[in-house]
């Protein structure tokens, strides 16, 4: 049983909505062999700049508050790692600690994305003559889907399918229609709506626009290699993004007394033998039962799947509780982390309550 428990713990870990980090992970051209040796401090350097420049949503971090010290022992943010082969190339996938990595950044001052990052619904337009609307799955769809992600930015693409063409034309997003537009927008959920059109020709020229809601926040029309035009689009929404959403951010960062003055440590990281990356141990706490915001509840009477499912779904519908997270499990104990931190949760939840001490920390008993 403890086995299995052990399984599901690391499915649910790497399950979107599941409390994974998913931010965390980072994969890079393997510099050396895939014997399975440790990766290299530079390895780790440029996996660790690139998760900050996604969490920021900055294209430039050196000179962030707190990326100096961060980069300075990149292993302390390590979990996991592996070598992945990719056609006759090999990867380096890395797992560091996302989470724990935004609160440090944002205790320090640096701007970060609050909760979920922004999306951009993009209707594209491409192609001679009246062109052809870029749709999910399309490899201009991937192209600015990628450059986007390295600042944290999620783009979607429409389906284009027969719900989308009812209500929208190919002429609508060239001539710039905006009640179609927004219209057919709707599905997708998204407040960020932008427009763009890929011209033809000895150069190909883009023109494009970010709108919110009905407001035009930023746009641009310029000739040149098709990448470069792409990647300069994206790059410009992401800048236009993190700007309006620079205060906010910032508001939250800022204002914390006494922000740690270095990272905090963890345990070495686990190597992985192929299939997913399996989770190292987690940043250790700052105290006896609680990260910077968090709360880490021990938790005995877990001796099924069952239970654990029961369990995750009391904690996350307690009042006050943000996510729920499983950290370890030891026989029918687990390590559950709740955010914020302060919560006081065996008076809300029923089938929790004390009933002594592990490692320092109050023990509660599951009996639901």
């Amino acid at each position: 049983m403890t086995r299995l428990l052990c399984c599901v713990l690391i499915l649910l870990a790497l399950a979107p909505g599941a409390g994974a980090d998913t931010l965390g992970q980072v994969s890079l051209p393997a510099t050396q062999g895939a014997g399975g040796e440790a990766p290299g401090e530079e390895a780790l350097r440029d996996g660790l700049e690139r998760l900050t420049r996604r969490l920021t949503g900055q294209a430039e971090v050196a000179d962030l508050p707190g990326v100096a010290a961060a980069l300075e022992a990149p292993d302390r943010w390590l979990q996991a790692y592996r070598y992945q082969q990719d056609g006759d190339a090999t990867r380096l996938e890395l797992e560091f600690d996302g989470a724990a990595l935004r609160r440090y950044l944002a205790n320090q001052g640096a701007p970060v994305w609050r909760g979920e990052p922004p999306t951009v619904l993009v209707w594209m337009v491409a192609g001679s003559g009246r062109g052809s609307v870029v749709g999910a799955g399309d490899d201009l769809a991937d192209a600015m889907t990628d450059v986007a992600a390295q600042r944290g930015v999620t783009l979607r693409f429409p389906a284009w399918d027969e719900q989308d063409r009812e209500g929208l034309t190919v002429a609508d997003i060239r001539g710039r229609f905006d009640e179609p537009v927004l219209a057919a927008s709707r599905r997708y959920g998204s407040d960020w709506v932008a427009t763009a059109v890929l011209y033809d020709g000895r150069q190909e020229t883009l023109n494009w626009r970010l709108m919110e809601g009905r407001e035009t926040v930023t746009q641009d029309r310029d000739s040149g290699e098709r990448g470069a035009l792409l990647s300069g689009m994206v790059t410009a929404m992401a800048d236009t993004l993190t700007e309006r959403y620079g205060d906010e951010v910032r508001a939250a960062a800022g204002g914390q007394a006494n922000p740690p003055a270095s990272p905090p440590t963890s345990s070495p990281a686990t190597p992985a033998d192929g299939g997913p990356m399996v989770a190292g141990a987690p940043v250790t706490p700052t105290g006896p039962d609680s990260f910077d915001d968090m709360t880490l509840l021990a938790v005995r009477g877990i001796g099924s799947l069952r239970d654990l499912t029961a369990l995750r779904q009391a904690l996350s519908q307690a009042p006050g509780v943000a996510s729920v997270e499983v950290r370890s499990l030891d026989g029918d104990q687990v390590l559950v982390q709740v955010s914020p931190a302060g919560l006081t949760l065996a008076r809300d939840v029923a089938g929790l309550s004390e009933c002594g001490e592990s490692q320092g920390r109050s023990l509660y008993c599951w009996q639901p």
